[in-house]
């Protein structure tokens, strides 16, 4: 069954000067790190920031009940700031789609001099497709990809395994072939030697030949040949 909901890992904001009907917003290095600080010690870092269509609460000053999507984590990258958001299936399509483009961050800046400003908190981010600061919610990864990739990792894996399984089993077969084939040779070898040991010496056939010789009142020398070619065959005594 499907997720309702999608992560992605968006590109919030690259770092730079961006101008803004208030003033020159200052993102740089400090200005990510105090962000990012701010969001690690306040309870957003439980309940998340929330991501809304369009900016609803920077009009109101009201927080409307129903977030299109949450952020999730914050990161410094050296493209600029980083979030982990979480989209409803239905938004996220939008987002895929095109319908709901881009990221507008909505924070709290702290002023330099005049004109210029540095955000320090991050309070809410909008959906848009008319992003004051260019690039802002560029997909830099979704979890839908990864988990693919994570799919096809995890098959290579398991057919690895798999073939090392298979190749210990072809080993081991092959081992259990050798040990057969050496104890059926050594097994032929003991009943040749058994084989051996029941036939008679040259001695024992004299006397065998001599006594059938005077059994059959035949001649010695055709006797010992005829005992001779029953134990030993035709090639004889080796």
């Amino acid at each position: 069954m499907p997720r309702e909901y999608i992560d992605l890992v968006q590109l919030l904001c690259p770092f730079g000067n961006w101008a803004h009907s208030k003033g020159m917003q200052v993102v740089d290095k400090t200005a990510c790190e105090k962000i990012r600080n701010n969001f690690m010690r306040s309870l957003a870092r439980i309940r998340g920031i929330p991501i809304y269509v369009g900016h609803p609460d920077d009009e109101s000053g009201i927080r409307p009940l129903k977030a299109a999507g949450k952020i999730q984590s914050v990161c410094i990258t050296e493209q600029g700031l980083v979030i982990c958001a979480r989209y409803e299936r239905k938004i996220f399509s939008e987002i895929r789609q095109g319908k709901l483009k881009w990221l507008s961050p909505r924070w709290q800046m702290q002023k330099l001099k005049e004109g210029y400003f540095r955000p320090v908190r991050l309070i809410s981010a909008g959906l848009t497709n008319n992003p004051n600061i260019p690039s802002s919610g560029s997909i830099l990864l979704a979890c839908a990809d990864f988990e693919k990739s994570v799919s096809a990792l995890e098959k290579a894996k398991r057919k690895l395994s798999l073939a090392i399984k298979k190749i210990a089993e072809c080993a081991n077969a092959g081992k259990a072939v050798s040990a057969e084939v050496e104890f059926l040779k050594n097994e032929k070898m003991d009943e040749n030697i058994a084989k051996l040991n029941q036939k008679p010496q040259a001695f024992e056939m004299a006397a065998m030949a001599l006594a059938l010789a005077k059994e059959n009142g035949g001649d010695y020398a055709a006797s010992f040949a005829k005992i001779r070619r029953k134990y030993y065959g035709s090639n004889g005594l080796k």
